[in-house]
């Protein structure tokens, strides 16, 4: 959510990969309770000289291992830190499949931002649309608005006449920078006039007069 990118906070998320069962190794322990579920790891590929004419060359081939492997589910706590875009990539090193003689690969996941329903993220920078009425547009306005943290901040136009369409823009209102949390970009509030849908006669006469 746009609130964990913007406050930072730990997620878990469950995976399940297979691991190699380093007891199921040897024999005597093979038929145990906590070896039954294992199975032969995939082939192993290793490195065997082959005679080609005059030379020795070294060849790899797939034979089959005798390791056993098994499936493990595995919880990964997952920091999003404060400020992080959307595709940002997190990491855990060497956490995906094992294969006996090779290196796992990396666990990766892509930081997908959902939609929020006040706020729009432009990159460190904020936007929101604020829907004041025609009174509010000709005589000033004060709004006090919650952010994503909860903290309130003020939007407010007393010394002018609001127009369709108008931004304020208010600084240091923005998301946090990513691996500057201090540093924040801005919020610009886009001003959305509400006219009335009518107006009686009394409410006519009395704009004829002053306009």
């Amino acid at each position: 959510s746009l609130e964990d990118l913007y406050n930072g906070n730990t997620l878990e998320a469950k995976i399940t990969r297979r691991v190699v069962c380093r007891g199921c190794s040897k024999r005597s322990r093979q038929n145990t309770p906590k070896c039954k579920a294992c199975n032969r790891c995939p082939d192993e590929v290793k490195m065997v000289q082959r005679r080609m004419g005059n030379m020795i060359m070294n060849q790899q081939v797939a034979v089959k291992s005798k390791h056993k492997c098994k499936q493990e589910e595995t919880i990964l706590e997952i920091t999003v830190e404060r400020g992080m875009s959307d595709g940002a990539v997190i990491k855990f090193p060497r956490m995906s499949e094992q294969t006996p003689g090779m290196i796992p690969g990396d666990v990766v996941f892509i930081v997908k931002e959902k939609p929020h329903k006040q706020f729009q993220r432009r990159g460190n920078d904020l936007e929101m649309t604020m829907k004041i009425t025609l009174q509010e547009a000709l005589l000033g306005f004060r709004r006090v608005v919650k952010h994503l943290d909860e903290h309130e901040f003020v939007v407010t136009n007393k010394n002018g006449i609001s127009k369709p369409n108008q931004q304020i823009r208010i600084k240091g209102e923005g998301m946090p920078v990513h691996n500057f949390p201090s540093q924040r970009g801005d919020l610009t509030v886009i001003l959305h006039i509400v006219f009335p849908r009518s107006l009686s006669e009394s409410q006519k006469e009395a704009l004829h007069s002053i306009l």
